[in-house]
């Protein structure tokens, strides 16, 4: 069992896959492809080589381009192969020959069967009664992603319907763990993935029996609080020496010249609103499906300059007095969810309109008025390992 491991630095991830051989490809946004033999440079206009796939010859590489959503090819250099359409739109088929999604709906590749069939990412996407989730299943074992909260990557054989925690140097692999990559020839394996909270990718190289041996997914366990010691005994407090003198304060500095943001009034009764980034007003198809890259999901489209069309319009609310937002689309009753993390390389496609009713972190909206009178605008504030970081912001308009 051996392993190679890349950092990344900004949003956009980081992908890795290899072979059960040895070859490997990281993708380094900013930077370049390093591979078993070398670094190779990005895709000319492109500053990552996203969703990277490596041959099975272990020295061409199929990527998308972070900014031309054009399919590259490199073989020597690299060669611009037309449009590639949603997340993972790209892989070598069962012939090694480059296969790629152009037009829609974005259904992603995630691997090729014995059989040369290519699965896609819908149809790999969850499969909770296994605890699998954009999963890779081989019919004697499957690998994925784990179940929330622990989530991480897990292994589950169909003999004996185990679910095992995947490890690597002996640690579990626990957290935000995206983009799963499974190789594999005979009982050889290349495990490539994407921890999102280290912001690490990772090729794990392993057998058959060593994923055997992986240790069972089990619940987190409870912590227990430390004991806290004997106060010490009180010591009669030693009289204070005097005081040095104060020091004349600094000149106060020159003011900020832009009035302060408040967080909006209360907001306890719902009321319509447009939302405008730019000069463009948002908008939900409800005619159009399968654009997304998730099932289910739809895209928001900025191509509106005016807010009449009945497109544009959306309930905004507070459920809770001082609390945070939630946006919902009147037509298609589709959440406004906003992702900076793994979209931030591109404003607009960090909105979606979310299908169920399940008002996580991204569509928990922040509100802020920019100065007294000013605009009102909403974005989104991450936490946990993404704290500190924000969405871009939107506009509010009342209708």
């Amino acid at each position: 069992m051996r392993t190679e491991t890349a950092t990344w630095i900004g949003n956009v991830p980081g992908f890795c896959e290899g072979l059960p051989g040895g070859a490997f490809i990281f993708n380094i946004p900013g930077s370049g492809v390093r591979t078993n033999q070398g670094m190779r440079p990005l895709p000319p206009g492109n500053t990552s080589a996203s969703y990277c796939r490596i041959a099975d010859d272990g020295r061409r590489i199929i990527c998308q381009g972070q900014q031309d959503d054009r399919a590259w090819l490199w073989d020597g250099e690299w060669t611009r192969l037309g449009v590639a359409f949603g997340p993972n739109a790209c892989i070598f088929d069962g012939a090694d020959q480059p296969a790629i999604i152009s037009v829609p709906p974005a259904v992603g590749y995630r691997y090729v069967r014995d059989d040369w069939t290519i699965l896609t990412c819908e149809a790999t996407y969850a499969d909770p009664g296994r605890g699998l989730y954009e999963f890779t299943d081989y019919g004697d074992l499957a690998i994925g992603q784990g179940a929330k909260p622990n989530q991480g990557a897990v292994v589950r054989f169909a003999d004996d319907g185990v679910l095992r925690r995947l490890e690597v140097s002996g640690d579990r692999v626990l957290g935000t763990i995206r983009n799963v990559r499974v190789r594999r020839r005979g009982d050889a394996f290349a495990i490539g993935l994407c921890n999102y909270d280290t912001r690490t990718a990772t090729i794990l190289w392993c057998s058959f029996a060593e994923l055997r041996a992986m240790p069972p997914v089990t619940a987190a366990p409870i912590p227990v609080p430390p004991i806290p010691p004997e106060p010490p005994t009180p010591v009669p407090p030693k009289p204070e020496p005097p005081k040095p003198p104060v020091p004349p304060k600094p000149p106060s500095p020159e003011p900020w010249p832009y009035p302060p943001a408040v967080p909006f009034e209360d907001l306890m009764t719902p009321k319509p609103v447009a939302f405008r980034l730019g000069v463009y007003f948002a908008r939900i198809d409800p005619a159009e499906t399968g654009k997304a890259p998730w099932p289910g999901w739809r895209r928001v489209l900025f191509d509106r300059t005016d807010q009449t069309d009945p497109a544009c319009r959306f309930e905004l609310s507070q459920p809770a007095a001082g609390g945070k937002f939630k946006a919902t689309h009147e037509t298609t009753g589709a959440l406004l969810s906003i992702d900076a993390t793994e979209f931030g390389g591109n404003v607009c496609q960090q909105f979606f309109g979310k299908p169920e009713d399940d008002w996580g972190e991204n569509e928990q909206l922040a509100g802020w008025q920019l100065g007294a009178g000013g605009p009102e605008v909403v974005l989104a504030q991450y936490t946990g390992a993404r704290a500190g970081q924000c969405s871009a912001c939107l506009t509010v308009v009342e209708l």
